[in-house]
């Protein structure tokens, strides 16, 4: 049984996954108390075969129980058992995990997610007092770099290079921040999407009233103080922990400005621009710890090197300094003045380069200002999204009409497959369904660490300076992308979706220049994208207070928390069946005993198909063949399915803090039907092969809004363009059917728009052509009846 392992809030949709070997009829099922009472029986939705999961799946639907309690769900197959190998204990399949009902389902989790910061961060010992969990007194330590020694390159450190090339001429103190979970690296792009989550996170807070659980101590444990090598005092006493704690990453970024006086190499061309990152000057194995640090005083660690000024870093501290600049207004003034003096400061150093922010949508850009293939996995080519981001943050602080006008005016670059650069759309309060991105063709987010748009339309949204009339457009926006990832959620058709999980399979270019995908399966940190994809639903809750965004939110972390097709929380020390062995150079229990195992509260990147480390691969793991969501593994070694990042980490921690605020205030759902939002159709369909008949049955989930019949492709008219998508996805159903890869492809409600002959019968040619004679007059209405 895939479900939620923590729980379920009382007045939440309450779905889990059973997961059968062969494909099996609807059977019955008992949700059962902790005392062995049956409280309430249900029937199970075979939904076939989720290519995603890799399993047979039923939907079981349990959202009438609603007194809170523990419980576990026992399926109606009492066959479904196995005998471990090794112990000879029998596994009882048919029974799930006990979970919890209730409003306190996840006590505890946003102060351990939370506190993972400050056991990452660089330039600070990590005292036992302050950590939340796990084995205290072993994951205390001092910082492997006490004092954060780098030097300044000329060039982009790319990972082939030698230790020896590395120039150390300029030399700068750069403690501070947080750290990367591999290679102790340091980068600002990385920590401007988890320094951005936090204070958002504050921000909702504020806006909600619930600011008061950021007080010291309350939700959070951090020093009371502190002082990074080379640095000031810093107080933390009566302003809010979880501004404390984004501050100290903040402060690093003050620290990676441009500095003339300080650096002969780039301060005369690139002064108040922001370096990139910091990393070690050669490529560490994973996981790995300076000899020296653990006692061989002869060896020497490889040099620290800073990376050359970007754009992208400079973008990222500006949005993140103004942000923060409104945040600390009244709590810390001189602070907040600092903060926005940077900000505007390196802005108008950027806006003189503004002509050549452009060049840095070409992967081979010779611009020193942007970062080129091989530095940090980075694929980020278009930053005019993070100059949006940036424009809007400053305006949400200062109401200055000259960001407005920017934002107003700003229009991304599209680089094609075959390397002509193309202006965009006006990007101007867009919240994105797909995320750009070089390497992977329909990545399906609204933002991450590369594409920002969305943050800069939030910010606007929350902000009390935006204009109403735009105000609504991003509402508006906001709400079209959160329907359309509850649709994806809900989808039971060409994939069948059985987990309910708010993304979909990348494509993968793997032949250089090619111009179409030539794999598919989940991208590199796809836990990550739900996260992200269930802030967009959080907020459209927020703007509507319609329960079925929350319970699209819901779904998704039920899927991080373990209704998937493993079965697995994603989550160090949440759930029955969890993580325990994410990717760290620190936390390396599994492979050397001297050190601790992870604390809880760390979520992983999870399933990616590609599978780029060797370790995954030599479990016998196939890359893009296996089903996405198999593509796993929980190993130190195993970097490219379990590391962890203060960008994702941060976006499991805002979606904590908001259901804390939320969750339990959920409004109460119809259980009426099988499923909160949709209802399922079965259609039967015959093909004949070679002289073979076989008959295939497909499920369909039919949103509960009235249709529209003939619109298709759902843009508000019955044309050739509808009749057009159905013969494509009856011909292509894994590219333009529901769930498809095309971005074109069906929605679910254009499906059951497309059902217009002999209704209910399912979509075929005859709805094709049924539409086709009422666009010439020989029908005069839709839906049409099966001729006698």
């Amino acid at each position: 049984m895939r479900l939620n392992q923590m729980g379920y809030y009382p007045n939440a949709v309450k779905k889990a996954t059973y997961v059968t070997a062969k494909d099996k009829e609807a059977m019955e099922f008992n949700v059962v108390d902790k005392d062995g009472k049956a409280v309430y029986t249900g029937k199970s939705v075979p939904v076939g075969y989720d290519k995603n999961a890799g399993e047979y799946c039923h939907i079981v639907d349990f959202t009438s129980v609603k007194t809170p309690g523990t419980y576990t769900i026992v399926m109606d197959d009492e066959k479904n058992v196995s005998r471990d190998n090794l112990t000879g204990d029998i596994c009882k399949k048919y029974i799930s995990h006990e979970f919890k009902i209730g409003d306190d389902v996840y006590d505890g989790v946003l102060g351990n997610a939370m506190n993972y910061f400050y056991q990452n961060r660089s330039g600070s010992a990590v005292e036992e007092k302050y950590i939340t969990s796990g084995d205290k007194k072993a994951l205390a330590h001092e910082d492997v770099n006490k004092q954060d020694i780098a030097y300044v390159q000329q060039y982009w450190w790319k990972k082939w290079r030698l230790s020896s090339e590395a120039k150390n001429d300029v030399e700068l103190d750069v403690s501070g921040g947080w750290y990367q979970a591999d290679d102790y690296v340091k980068s600002v792009q990385y920590g401007g999407g988890a320094l951005w989550l936090l204070q958002n996170m504050y921000e909702m807070s504020k806006a909600s009233g619930t600011d008061s659980k950021w007080a010291d101590g309350k939700t959070m444990t951090i020093p009371d103080s502190y002082k990074v090598s080379g640095g000031k005092d810093i107080s933390c006493k009566d302003s809010p922990d979880i501004l404390d704690e984004a501050r100290y990453e903040l402060e690093f970024m003050f620290r990676m400005i441009v500095d003339p006086e300080k650096d002969p190499i780039w301060g005369e061309k690139a002064a108040d621009l922001v370096y990139d990152s910091v990393v070690y000057s050669s490529q560490l194995p994973t996981p790995y710890v300076p000899m020296d640090y653990i006692g061989i005083s002869d060896y020497r660690s490889p040099s620290r090197v800073v990376n050359p000024p970007s754009y992208a870093a400079t973008l990222n501290m500006i949005a993140c300094a103004a942000q923060a600049s409104r945040l600390w207004k009244g709590i810390d003034d001189d602070f907040s003045k600092e903060c926005l003096d940077h900000a505007k400061k390196s802005w108008e150093a950027v806006m003189k380069h503004d002509e050549d922010i452009v060049a840095n949508v070409d992967p081979n850009t010779t611009n020193p200002f942007c970062a080129p293939i091989g530095v940090l996995y980075y694929d980020n080519f278009d930053i005019t999204d993070d100059a949006y981001w940036a424009a809007c943050e400053l305006y949400a602080t200062t109401g200055d009409e000259v960001y407005y006008d920017y934002i107003r005016n700003c229009k991304n670059y599209v680089l094609s497959r075959d390397g002509e650069k193309e202006r965009g759309e006006n990007i101007a309060f867009r919240v994105p369904f797909y995320a750009q991105s070089y390497d992977v063709d329909e990545l399906m987010t609204s933002f991450d660490s590369f594409n920002k748009t969305s943050c800069g339309s939030l910010s606007l949204y929350l902000s009390d300076k935006t204009p109403k009339d735009d105000k609504e457009i991003i509402k508006k926006n906001l709400l079209a992308v959160a329907d359309k990832y509850i649709e994806v959620e809900n989808d039971l058709t060409v994939d069948k979706n059985a987990m309910g999980i708010p993304y979909k399979k990348v494509g993968f270019y793997r032949m250089y220049g090619s111009n179409w995908p030539s794999d598919y399966g989940y991208d590199y940190g796809s836990n990550s994208r739900v996260t992200n994809n269930a802030v967009i639903m959080s907020y459209a809750y927020d703007a509507t207070g319609d329960g079925k965004y929350l319970n699209g939110a819901m779904q998704a972390m039920d899927y991080i928390f373990g209704r998937n097709g493993l079965g697995f929380s994603y989550v160090t020390g949440c759930g029955s069946y969890h993580v325990n062995a994410p990717t760290s150079e620190y936390w390396i229990y599994d492979v050397d005993r001297r050190f601790p195992k992870a604390p809880d509260g760390v979520m992983v990147g999870g399933p990616c198909s590609p599978l780029y480390d060797n370790y995954v691969r030599m479990t016998g793991l196939k890359p893009y063949e296996d089903p996405s969501q198999k593509c796993y593994a929980d190993a130190v070694e195993a970097w490219s399915v379990n590391s962890s990042s203060p960008d994702w980490q941060a976006a499991l921690a805002w979606n904590m803090s908001f259901l804390e605020d939320k969750g339990a205030k959920a409004p109460e759902v119809n259980t009426n039907t099988t499923t909160a939002t949709t209802t399922a159709t079965t259609t039967t369909t015959t093909a004949t092969t070679s002289g073979v008949s076989s008959t295939t049955t497909l499920t369909t989930s039919i949103l509960s809004e009235p249709p529209e019949y003939g619109d298709a492709n759902c843009d508000g008219k019955v044309d050739m363009g509808d009749v057009v998508l159905i013969m494509q996805a009856l011909a292509n159903p894994d590219k333009y059917g529901v769930g498809g890869t095309d971005k074109n492809a069906f929605r679910v409600q254009g499906w059951n728009n497309a059902d217009v002959y002999d209704k209910g019968s399912g979509v075929t040619t005859n709805d094709a052509l049924a539409i086709q004679e009422f666009l010439l007059g020989k029908v005069k209405e839709l839906p049409v009846a099966a001729a006698k």
